[in-house]
């Protein structure tokens, strides 16, 4: 029975570990390419395949078997990488903020007004033309871009969980066989 234990979770942490990663990749990818073209329906789909048929490769390579188990980890993976492609829309927001001129924002801050320990219109506005929002801040203001936002939020990881677990149960390993059953006379004799 221990042997068996160790030979499943190796198996699972051979495959989980590099699907996870993999659906990382996968989220850095489907961000780039979302600023070209954003389809509703195809994207999340795509992105559920693409993990679905990493994580079925990588079952395969790891000799796991299809379980109940595998098939959580894989809706895991698929919801995981959806949810980390707000993580990088972030990171590119602030890259395009560092990226800014601070000089621009200076001249207009004099502009406006006095500088002071006290605060003011110029202070003011010189810490939110100079600071990045954080990453709350900036995914309340995303969600305020148009009234389907929070749905859309809702439902892209489901499309991508269930074309992931389509794809992965098509192309993936068989199913574990079952649990051998020993009676209590067996083990009395």
């Amino acid at each position: 029975m221990r042997d068996r234990v160790d030979r499943i979770l190796g198996a699972w942490l051979l495959w989980f570990v590099p699907a996870l990663l993999a659906g990382l990749a996968i989220a850095r990818l489907s961000v780039i390419v979302q600023r070209e073209q954003a389809r509703l329906l195809v994207h999340p789909l795509a992105v559920g395949a693409a993990v679905g048929g990493a994580c079925a490769a990588l079952m395969h390579m790891a000799k796991a078997r299809r379980s109940p188990g595998s098939i959580a980890a894989v809706a895991f993976v698929a919801i995981a990488a959806s949810a980390a492609e707000h993580g990088f829309f972030y990171l590119d927001y602030r890259a395009a903020f560092a990226a800014r001129s601070p000089d621009s924002f200076r001249k207009l801050a004099e502009k406006l007004g006095p500088t002071s320990a006290e605060g003011g219109a110029a202070n003011e506005f010189w810490t939110a033309a100079t600071q990045p929002k954080g990453f709350w801040d900036y995914m309340r203001g995303e969600a305020q871009r148009g009234p389907w936002t929070w749905a859309l939020w809702l439902g892209n990881p489901l499309i991508a969980a269930a074309a992931a677990l389509f794809v992965a149960r098509w192309f993936g390993p068989p199913a574990a066989p079952p649990a051998e059953e020993h009676s209590v006379s067996e083990h009395s004799a």
